[in-house]
């Protein structure tokens, strides 16, 4: 038979048996188990339900959760159940198993674990005090019965406050994880164009320095290429914003599926981007260049009702080794500003 607790927190016989051998819990304590429910529990059993309900219901933390009837009620219930199994058959894996159970319950109702350690003193010293005075009268006995009730407590405890623990620290876990998955996708919002999926300009900014200071530190070709749509502006006047930011989308995917996976684009401004070919000389630029030229001017980009031709004018600078970030850029624009008084729907160089 499986116990779905046990297997969870690794509860296997040999275990069971290392803690019941830490506690000195033995078969004689067998018959104490017996006698504290014979003569104990069962016979006093509302008395002590309701003189511990009323010591927990005095705390100001446990009023916080048990706000109402149905709240005092469930728990009652979870107590009796508790109660009336005490130490019955503590060896056995289902034993271990509803005592591990209690823990993540008491957890997921919100009792913090210091008061959870003073409510199983409280239960202990409430039962300790339904003590029958015959019982009381043998010395030897009462002391034996309280030294198993001390040990049996004491290993119930143990369970639920290790579930309780491993509970509370997976729950932990996974709000840490959380919030790292949302820094994450804070931080990728904060770097990428809404609309495009292209990083924005302030972060190609910050590429162009990094990729910059690499090819002038190892030598090798790196062109930044300036492109942008040409009489974007009508489209906007004639067919509307949203038919403007729909083909805003389709141009950045025709580019994005233009490229190498190593090289960048990002949205520059409005209808502008900036492409970052790296290890990448003025001939191979231009190839890429052409290649999206024709992606995007060649096929119509596809509108609710209709289908319209958008050409893309580009200028290419090749960084040297003096380069800053503003010098390469304002080559690169001056390039594009050559292709545009050039007619358009072309690609220039400087």
């Amino acid at each position: 038979m499986s116990f779905v607790n046990c297997d969870k927190f690794g509860y296997d016989p040999a275990h069971i048996q290392r803690r019941l051998r830490i506690l000195e819990l033995s078969e004689q304590d067998f018959a104490y188990a017996g006698r504290l429910q014979k003569e104990v529990i069962v016979p006093h059993f509302s008395q002590i339900m309701n003189a511990f309900m009323d010591k927990m219901l005095n705390q100001a933390e446990v009023q916080s959760f048990l706000t109402d009837a149905d709240s005092q009620k469930r728990v009652k219930t979870t107590i009796t159940a508790f109660l009336l199994s005490l130490g019955s058959g503590f060896d056995s894996a289902s034993y271990f198993d509803h005592r591990l159970m209690v823990g993540m319950a008491h957890e997921k109702v919100g009792l913090s674990l210091s008061m959870y350690l003073c409510a199983y003193r409280m239960l202990t010293q409430t039962i300790i005090d339904h003590f029958p005075p015959s019982l009381c009268a043998d010395q030897q006995e009462y002391a034996r019965l309280v030294g198993f009730l001390y040990k049996i407590n004491t290993l119930d405890m143990s369970l639920a406050i290790e579930t309780y623990h491993n509970t509370h620290v997976h729950s932990l876990k996974e709000s840490i994880g959380d919030l790292q998955a949302r820094e994450v996708e804070l931080k990728q919002q904060a770097i990428t164009d809404s609309l495009t999926g292209m990083i924005n300009h302030e972060h190609v900014f910050t590429e162009l320095a990094r990729v910059l200071s690499a090819a002038q530190r190892e030598q090798i070709p790196l062109c930044v290429v300036m492109a942008d749509l040409d009489h974007f502006k009508k489209v906007n006047d004639n067919y509307g914003h949203q038919a403007g930011d729909t083909v805003l989308e389709e141009t950045s995917s025709r580019i994005k599926s233009s490229l190498r996976d190593f090289d960048l684009v990002g949205r520059y401004g409005g209808e502008e981007f900036m492409i970052l070919l790296v290890n990448s000389t003025m001939d191979t630029a231009g190839m890429v260049a052409e290649r999206i030229r024709k992606k995007v001017g060649n096929i119509p980009m596809p509108l609710k009702d209709q289908d319209i031709t958008v050409t893309i004018s580009m200028g290419i600078a090749a960084a040297g080794s003096n380069d800053s970030v503003e010098t390469l850029v304002a080559r690169a624009d001056k390039a594009l500003y050559n292709a545009k008084h050039g007619g358009r729907n072309q690609v220039s160089f400087l």
